[in-house]
């Protein structure tokens, strides 16, 4: 009769085991999925951020050529690093072409801008504008 209660009690506590151990299982592959899922959303995220910030020195760079090609009117250009922030680890590189237009008294400007500069995942943003020289 020891026997059978013994054996009885011992499926009670495989069992239990079992469950608990499905449990767990569940549990983890929860959790990977939605630290899989934010780690996504984070990386699309910055991306959105870098985008944005090429874009944004994109238009500063356009200006800063306007105003070097209003001091200077052979202005043809130049290569424009940006710092960031204060431990000098993000910038971002703006190469500013000048050409002449050839038939009318305008500047073409072609802006090509990655941020971050030395990234793999670097994002870009390239702008033309027509200046007219007085």
């Amino acid at each position: 009769m020891q026997n059978k209660q013994f054996t009885h009690r011992s499926h009670r506590r495989g069992s239990a085991i079992v469950m608990t151990i499905i449990a767990l299982l569940i549990t983890t592959a929860i959790c990977m999925s939605l630290t899989k899922t934010l780690t996504l959303r984070h990386a699309r995220h910055e991306q959105q951020f870098w985008k944005h910030q090429a874009e944004l020195l994109s238009q500063s760079a356009l200006d800063r050529a306007v105003q070097q090609l209003k001091q200077s009117p052979d202005y043809t250009g130049e290569t424009w690093s940006v710092t960031f922030n204060s431990q000098l680890v993000e910038t971002g590189v703006s190469v500013i072409k000048v050409e002449n237009d050839p038939n009318q008294n305008i500047r073409i400007i072609n802006i090509i801008t990655h941020v971050p500069a030395n990234d793999v995942h670097r994002s870009q943003s390239s702008l033309t504008a027509k200046v007219e020289m007085p």
